[in-house]
């Protein structure tokens, strides 16, 4: 049995071996692309003894993103990248005639970032990132059923994607995961009547509770 084991062992130790790796070398590349739908309703049921009542169907918040990025590695295990991307994000705001009327942000982004490569074992890899983010859209606000209110949209953001981990399937092929984030992020929206008069809103968060996943290919 001791033999056995002994000889299994050395078995997938010489398999472990003898599989390809992968570093990121200086002058690779890869592209990747992005993809996000978020969309749902609600419905309250409120209970008293035997009786309930339910509210109307309202909707949730949208959103629709999409993008590629492109990465450089300017040396061993540091890379390069920037991504753009479009996103829209829409929040139900008031209820004519029984039919909700959303405001609506279309956002066009730019994203410069560097990450580091950390190899943990062959060809799985700690990836922390951080980067830069600029958004140029337009927001629109329903004011009444027959009218909406449009303002140019500008947005930045700061942040460090700290928990980030990717995994070399092959030459070409690459898969990862990151949860969370620490970003600080602006948002002005200007009154195109008058410049000097805007809505500005600056947050700054410990995200926890958002995670992704993607695909990577390397040339």
């Amino acid at each position: 049995m001791k033999g056995i084991l002994k000889l299994a062992v050395c078995g997938i130790a010489f398999l472990c071996a003898s599989l390809p790796t992968f570093a990121q070398e200086k002058g690779e590349m890869y592209l990747a692309g992005t993809l996000g739908l978020s969309v749902g309703t609600q419905k309250v049921v409120a209970t008293s003894g035997s009786v309930s009542e339910s509210s109307d169907i309202t909707p949730l918040n949208t959103s629709f993103s999409i993008g590629a990025e492109y990465a450089y590695f300017a040396a061993k295990n540091f890379r390069l990248a920037l991504a753009a991307s479009y996103g829209l994000s829409s929040e139900p705001k008031e209820k004519y005639n029984n039919k909700w009327y959303r405001t609506n942000v279309n956002v066009f982004n730019l994203n410069p970032n560097i990450a580091y490569y950390v190899k943990i074992v062959d060809k799985f890899y700690y990836t922390p990132e951080v980067g830069v983010s600029f958004g140029f859209g337009k927001y629109k606000s329903p004011i009444s059923e027959k009218s909406t209110y449009t303002c140019p949209y500008f947005s930045w953001n700061v942040y460090a994607n700290l928990i980030a981990f990717e995994y070399r399937v092959s030459q070409h092929f690459a898969m990862g995961c990151g949860y969370g984030s620490i970003y600080y992020n602006s948002v002005k929206i200007t009154d195109p009547d008058d410049n000097k008069n805007h809505i500005r809103e600056n947050t700054f968060k410990f995200d926890l509770g958002t995670a992704g996943i993607f695909a990577r290919y390397y040339f």
